[in-house]
């Protein structure tokens, strides 16, 4: 298997990617698929639970009508944890879909 060395500008547009992305180069041509790995994904995600309790999770719920909507945090925030997803299209012709 090939290794490959991912800088940490990449790092950061890969960081928290749940779907599979597709590299290309300049040229257009496929480089690469890569997916997540699930299981690390998981472990992530349990981490992440395990902060909150069923209190504070039931708390959130009843507050309604509270915040803002998904599309205001998106407007004022923009993408800061360095995702890729505002810069991919997705693949409308893939089967998969």
């Amino acid at each position: 298997m090939l290794k490959v060395v991912v800088d940490e500008q990449t790092q950061r547009k890969l960081f928290g990617c749940v779907e599979e992305v597709e590299l290309y180069n300049e040229s257009g041509e496929l480089l690469a698929r890569l997916a997540p790995d699930p299981a690390y994904r998981k472990k992530v995600y349990d981490a992440a639970w395990s902060k909150i309790t069923d209190e504070e999770v039931e708390a959130a719920r009843r507050q309604r009508g509270q915040g803002r909507t998904l599309a205001e945090i998106r407007q004022q925030s923009g993408p800061t944890n360095g995702s890729v997803h505002g810069h991919l299209e997705p693949d409308r012709d893939s089967a998969t879909r």
